[in-house]
């Protein structure tokens, strides 16, 4: 049985407060999962209808008991539209009035029919041609960053482009960075307290291509404004207002248009073998590698390392066996001597960093490898195998303590973390190719599948918050050595993988074998496969000395369209063990993946803008006006208005709080008319 706060058929306004309970009379209720309009929503809480999408909404409840039993509820409710519309009638944007005849006229409306409350006050209006805004582009490694010292002032040409929407634009590209433009606009000293700066840029971007407005806080840090993805259109608007106060620094307020989320490494190496950072040796690491010249980056992948770092006492030179160990110094010695010639941009790891999460040694090996790569900022990520967590007990803390989020918060391409890490992702763009790794560790309940229900909800908001992005699956454990999937993968399968058709490859390890498993979706339902999922498992722990040191590089070819695979251990300096098992069925150690088969493309960024517009919105208060009834026209007089140009704008706000404001006016204000 299940009840909800909500009541069914109800428009609320205001604050709506949802709340659920279920209740079983037999065996109890084992779990509920509740999604808001189809997104996964915590009870209980209260939202806004300031905040929601006007009209209807369903809130769905799933509950299982403790024998398997399921039940699906749903409550409906609606909201209203809380945001009142403003036209500004006269004068004309431009015109010249006489100093005693400036009469403002606004028609104000609510969709509700609320009485509403108007405000005409000052502002100002700007272009990039305005000596108030000063107009840069740039491409950069990281979105985060707040230093744009490669940014270049935009030409006079270029700015006399960006006043008006009229198709004339400037374009900033990059191959293998991230484009962007930036503006700063000047806060007029007369502003006043209260006031903010509004700012609307209008232009396109290249397919699935994620571009964000941001706006530069007082304490240097970026905070989003607004956000266009482009999968079905790529001419778009961004807009938003901040405030002054918190935002403006040395009286100017700095507003980015940033073109991609996360992290692009720098190009270490090019097909040609040239390098940005060192001289690519002319000879590769081994006579069988792939050519530099056959593909464009690499990413690195490394699993079940559990008995390389369960040797006592090889740290600090105390004399232990190292043997085992030293495959996990190698791997890392490798991957860091080598980065610049395989233009290694990534690291993966699908779990089991340790062997006995209850030993603290083996976690102080492990610490030791990976600040390796963390001192040399080379991006990796990692996952918890069920030796990291004590196995079925799923005890999360000593992986936290040394793999949790204050190890990766602070990277530029860590997306964000579940749990403390027990799931994360990372945006990782490389040669034009938008990667989005995420990772889920070891569940809670290998038995009790439908327990994991959190976990697969939150890796499906993650998937869907990018869909521009071609999505790579990394768990401990997925698939079998036969191919096959158990319990908690098979509900990865139907609930992640399935469904999300951003999807293209998932990497597991946990068993020792090399197998690769082809899967076709039919994403758009016309009965025909649209895509293809790889899926890999790679665990070579059965091995002499767990494992021999055996890793797989992963080389993106854009102009051959498809990632090479290899197998090689850097400790045996070869490609492919020669184990039976691991060549049963043959190919599974080495192979391509076709760029189509999953949908992954290269291309590069384009942002292109049309027109910036910034407008300073102060609380200068020309006049005000209450309880107009909607779809009123309104007029005031301005009084004493300055001479010269002067910018108005009105306000318009209903009782719950909903508030338009309109574009700023402009109006040249010449001497009063004198009688004869």
């Amino acid at each position: 049985a299940v009840t909800s706060t909500l009541v069914d058929g109800r428009t609320y306004r205001g604050e709506v407060t949802i709340d659920v309970t279920a209740t079983d009379a037999g065996s109890g209720v084992a779990s509920t999962a509740m999604t808001l309009d189809g997104e996964p929503i915590e009870v209980p809480t209260t939202l806004s209808t300031l905040d929601m999408t006007p009209g209807h909404h369903e809130l769905t409840v799933q509950a299982r008991d403790a024998v398997g039993h399921e039940s699906t509820t749903t409550f409906t409710f609606l909201t209203a539209d809380e945001y009142p519309g403003v036209t500004l009638d006269s004068p004309d944007d431009g015109a010249e009035v006489a100093q005693d005849e400036v009469v403002l006229r606004a028609t104000v409306t609510s969709p509700e029919g609320d009485p509403l409350d108007v405000d005409f006050r000052e502002g100002y209006r700007y272009t990039p041609q305005d000596p108030a805004v000063s107009t840069f582009s740039g491409a950069v490694h990281a979105s985060s960053d707040t230093a744009r010292a490669d940014a270049t002032p935009l030409t006079e040409e270029q700015l006399a482009n960006l006043v008006t929407v009229d198709g004339v634009s400037v374009e900033t590209t990059s191959d293998t960075a991230l484009p962007y433009q930036l503006f700063t606009v000047a806060v007029p000293a007369d502003a006043g307290a209260g006031s903010s700066v509004r700012a609307t840029w209008s232009g396109s971007a290249n397919e699935e291509a994620r571009v964000t407005l941001y706006a530069l806080t007082s304490d240097e840090s970026w905070v989003q404004v607004d956000q266009f993805v482009t999968m079905d259109q790529t001419d778009f608007e961004l807009g938003g207002t901040v405030p002054v106060e918190g935002f403006a620094t040395e009286g100017e307020v700095t507003f980015l248009v940033q073109h991609t989320e996360g992290f692009a490494g720098e190009q270490l190496s090019t097909r040609t073998g040239g390098s940005a950072q060192a001289r690519v040796a002319s000879d590769p690491f081994h006579p069988d590698a792939v050519a530099r010249s056959e593909y464009d980056f690499t990413l690195a992948w490394e699993s079940d390392t559990q008995y390389y770092n369960r040797n006592q006492g090889v740290r600090a030179g105390t004399g232990g066996d190292d043997t085992y160990y030293q495959h996990q110094v190698a791997i890392h010695e490798f991957l860091l001597a080598q980065r610049a010639n395989l233009n290694l941009q990534y690291l993966m790891h699908t779990g089991d960093i340790v062997d006995g999460a209850g030993e603290p040694h083996q976690w102080l090996n492990a610490d030791d490898a990976y600040r390796m790569l963390d001192e040399a900022g080379l991006p990796y990520g990692v996952l918890a195998g069920n030796h990291d967590v004590f196995g079925a007990a799923a005890d999360y803390s000593r992986y936290g303590e040394y793999f949790g989020d204050h190890r990766f918060a602070e990277n530029p391409w860590f997306g964000g973390s579940y749990k403390n890490n027990r799931g994360h992702f990372d945006l990782i763009s490389a040669g034009g190719v938008d990667l989005l790794v995420i990772y889920m560790g070891w569940p809670d309940s290998i038995e009790k599948v439908e327990l994991n229900s959190e976990d697969i909800a939150w890796m499906n908001s993650v998937i869907r918050q990018y869909p521009e992005r071609h999505v790579w699956i990394n768990l401990h454990e997925y698939m079998l050595t036969t191919g096959g999937l158990g319990p908690f993968p098979l509900r990865i399968y139907n609930e992640v993988v399935a469904p999300n058709p951003n999807v293209f490859a998932v990497g597991s390890g946990h068993y020792h074998d090399a197998y690769t498993r082809l899967d076709s979706f039919d994403d758009d339902g016309d009965g025909t496969p649209d895509r293809t999922v790889t899926s890999m498992l790679f665990d070579y722990q059965g091995l002499p000395e767990g494992g021999q040191g055996f890793i797989r590089l992963l080389h993106f070819d854009n102009q051959g369209e498809r990632i090479l695979v290899r197998t090689y251990s850097p400790s045996l300096q070869v490609f492919n063990s020669p184990e039976a098992s691991l060549n049963t069925p043959p190919g599974m150690q080495e192979f391509e993946v076709p760029y189509s088969a999953g949908g992954v493309t290269a291309r590069q960024k384009v942002l292109t803008a049309d027109a910036f517009v910034a407008e300073v919105l102060t609380l200068n208060e020309i006049r005000a006006v209450t309880e107009v009834p909607s779809g009123s026209e309104v007029s005031v007089t301005w009084e004493g208005a300055p001479l010269g140009e002067r910018g108005w704008y009105v306000s318009v706000r209903t009782p719950f709080g909903g508030e338009a404001i309109s574009p700023v006016s402009l109006v040249t204000v010449t001497e009063a008319t004198t009688e004869e």
